[in-house]
């Protein structure tokens, strides 16, 4: 009889940290999806855990970024916050709500299409 080795949750992924985590980081999946690490508490470096991939979330902003509902937000892996510019940062959703000059975090869905 077949027998479950893990739980499958349909909205995370589950990996081997390679670094340290900390709660709320964004950790980047190739170069098209992010995954936030939600838990209370801190991950040590190669300790299993769960990102999540889906939901909307409130994370750090390039503060003169502007845009509307549904305009696709990129993460910023040299300074770790969202961005509107795509170039070499990884997609990471679209705005949920609208982002204003000046605002230092965003709200987004997180990898939506």
């Amino acid at each position: 009889m077949p027998q479950a080795v893990r739980q499958w949750e349909a909205n995370a992924l589950h990996i081997i940290a390679p670094f340290a985590l900390d709660c709320g980081q964004v950790y980047p999946i190739g170069t098209t999806n992010i995954g936030v690490y939600e838990p209370l508490r801190s991950a040590a470096t190669n300790e299993p855990v769960a990102l999540t991939l889906e939901g909307a979330f409130l994370l750090p902003c390039l503060s003169t970024d502007t845009g509307s509902i549904g305009l696709v937000m990129y993460w910023d892996t040299t300074n770790l916050r969202l961005t509107t510019t795509a170039g070499s940062n990884v997609r990471a959703g679209r705005l949920a709500k609208a982002k204003l000059n000046g605002e230092t975090t965003a709200c987004i869905m997180l990898n939506l299409v």
